[in-house]
């Protein structure tokens, strides 16, 4: 897992009539290059939410093409 999405951990998937959510842990910092690329690559627009509330670490990045 880690080598391919950036998280030791399987993501849960949940698909919608008009979008994906995708939600994962990761033991690291939220894997923004990753999506940047995949938001690149399929031209979607992709917004991750991410927080680590033990030390207040918490932020929204966002990828429009």
């Amino acid at each position: 897992m880690c080598e391919h999405t950036g998280s030791k951990w399987s993501p849960v998937i949940d698909d919608g009539d008009d979008f994906t959510q995708l939600q994962y842990e990761s033991a690291w910092s939220p894997n923004n290059e990753t999506l940047l690329k995949l938001s690149e690559i399929t031209g979607w627009k992709i917004t991750n939410e991410y927080e680590e509330p033990g030390v207040g670490f918490e932020g929204t990045y966002i990828c429009e093409t």
